[in-house]
């Protein structure tokens, strides 16, 4: 464990000293009140600190915590042809939870710095695998079955493996979970002022600041009026919140202010 917090920094290590707070389900809650979920004490979060630091995949996360909520098997069908020694998106922190009287997950993609919201696209080798090749494709199909489903009644969805992709599997991934049932909040939640990760970009220094370069790096992907609401995906809906939190201080010792924007 001292190993792994001397080699982790930046929104990990924030996200590992938050959950390990005892205000920690407190103020994950104030942070959802305006989506009308909640978590409890016998909710599932994951990871839970330095001592369980590993971060959630749906595939595994959900069948094991809500087995009967969603097609599990076919999620990974769904993004991998050929999943073996594939990755799927690992989740900063994933939660189960109540919404509007319903089960439902939160998941959270934690930030700190600008260059950590990349407009980058999903590369592929020219010289990549066969199966490296079948899973790209499969991957752009599903994004691409997403984004139309969601532009189908949301202008300005342009989610692609072309552009800001790692916003873009967030977005489908939650579209999946919703358009199956389960109804999700989408955290993109910035730590603030980190000081100490100059390398990696400008310290994000507040709620206008974090909406302003979300947004503009977004843009080719959602437009503004995606956020803070619930979207229909059909059987159950998605809400992207954008959230701030200050860095728990000293990398290490507690914090109990939480900021809402």
């Amino acid at each position: 464990m001292k190993l792994l917090r001397e080699r982790c920094r930046g929104s990990r290590r924030h996200i590992l000293d938050w959950v390990e707070l005892p205000s920690f389900s407190r103020e994950l809650n104030a942070m959802l009140e305006p989506t009308g979920a909640r978590i409890s004490d016998s909710d599932s979060v994951m990871p839970t600190g330095w001592s369980n630091p590993k971060e959630a995949r749906l595939e595994t996360f959900g069948p094991r915590n809500m087995p009967d909520a969603a097609p599990w098997a076919s999620l990974l069908k769904w993004w991998l042809q050929n999943p073996t020694g594939a990755n799927t998106p690992n989740w900063d922190l994933a939660a189960t939870c109540r919404i509007r009287e319903r089960r439902g997950l939160v998941l959270v993609e934690a930030k700190a710095h600008s260059f950590e919201v990349s407009t980058s696209g999903k590369r592929i080798r020219s010289d990549a695998s066969s199966r490296s090749k079948e899973n790209h494709i499969q991957i752009t199909n599903a994004i691409e079955q997403a984004r139309e489903a969601l532009a189908a009644q949301e202008p300005g969805v342009g989610i692609s493996t072309k552009s800001s992709y790692q916003l873009s599997n967030r977005v489908a991934h939650t579209w999946w979970l919703a358009h199956h049932g389960i109804p999700v909040v989408l955290v993109y939640l910035a730590f603030l002022n980190d000081e100490r990760m100059v390398d990696q970009g400008l310290p994000i220094k507040d709620d206008q600041d974090w909406r302003r370069w979300f947004w503009s790096h977004a843009r080719e992907s959602l437009s503004e009026s995606f956020g803070e609401r619930w979207v229909s995906c059909g059987p159950a809906s998605l809400f992207l919140a954008l959230r701030t939190r200050d860095m728990p201080v000293g990398y290490g010792e507690a914090t109990t202010e939480t900021r809402i924007s």
